[in-house]
């Protein structure tokens, strides 16, 4: 009988507070979540990190009780780094009306189409990865987190001095006295179309003769675009060091045709390519064999 009573007693202790605490408890579980969409690619390397990153993050807010007891919930959306896709998805977010940032996306093209949409629905959004400056430019609810493509350029044709002394075994004061040639290769989306026109401007500033240019297009066929810029390349006398303004899906396929040609040409990358070319490149045989086959002389 004692042991009972005392069973009793210990659960009144434990359940009335908790009877009293529950209205509480249900109260903060009704408030409705704070949602942020997650927007990328993300079928892709690039997407899949994304979400890895957010949901880490997610569950450590959640558990420090949320943004004012509300918890964090992400709506992802995969635009594949297709500008239409992403004006589409943007246009369901802004009449849905119920995001109240916007995470993505990957690609300047992208983000350029949906930004506009984004202004005119009063939606803020933060790119970790685009680089055009025409985003942030006209929009203020646009934000990025890393410098744009016009300190990359500068950055590319300061740098080219280094490289070409090192790779032509001149010193650094000799070259300077001469004209340094460059070539570049590069996309014909926003990120690549705002690498060019910084680059040739700086180019121009720093006495850099710019001997070939080749423009990346996705609809046609990558062997032919190739093909075409090897034999262009060797009817050049200097291309000097080649600036790949691309991302690392067809830079990939440039360099490492490139060099299974027997070419070894100085080769500078973007941010874009660089991102995941070095891992990427491990797959192929020739790497694996040799390591550095690809990547030595990319910098």
């Amino acid at each position: 009988m004692k042991n009972k009573i005392i069973s009793i007693f210990f659960c009144c202790v434990i359940i009335g507070p908790s009877i009293y605490f529950l209205p509480i408890f249900n109260l903060l579980q009704q408030k409705e979540p704070v949602c942020i969409a997650v927007i990328g690619p993300m079928e892709e390397a690039n997407g899949k990190a994304m979400r890895q990153g957010v949901e880490l993050y997610k569950e450590q807010i959640n558990k420090q009780g949320g943004i004012d007891g509300r918890r964090i919930k992400f709506l992802f959306r995969d635009d594949q780094n297709n500008a239409d896709r992403a004006e589409r998805i943007a246009l369901e977010l802004a009449e849905e009306n119920k995001v109240y940032l916007v995470l993505g996306h990957y690609y300047s093209s992208a983000s350029l189409a949906a930004g506009k949409i984004y202004k005119k629905g009063g939606i803020p959004a933060i790119s970790a990865s685009v680089g055009a400056e025409s985003i942030i430019s006209d929009n203020e609810w646009y934000i990025r987190t890393i410098p744009g493509g016009s300190i990359e350029a500068k950055l590319v044709v300061s740098y080219m001095y280094d490289i070409l002394a090192s790779y032509r075994n001149i010193p650094l004061a000799e070259i300077i006295k001469e004209t340094i040639p460059a070539s570049i290769i590069f996309t014909g989306d926003a990120d690549g179309q705002y690498l060019l026109k910084n680059f040739e401007q700086i180019a121009q500033r720093f006495g850099i003769a710019i001997k070939g240019k080749w423009q990346w297009d996705d609809e046609k066929s990558a062997s032919e675009q190739i093909d075409n810029i090897k034999k262009e390349l060797d009817a050049i006398d200097d291309p000097g060091v080649i600036y790949f303004a691309t991302h690392a899906a067809e830079g990939i396929q440039i360099v490492t045709a490139l060099k299974d040609a027997g070419k070894t040409y100085p080769m500078i990358a973007s941010a874009a390519l660089t991102r995941s070319f070095f891992d990427k490149v491990k797959s192929y045989t020739k790497e694996r064999e040799t390591p550095g086959y690809y990547s030595d002389g990319m910098y």
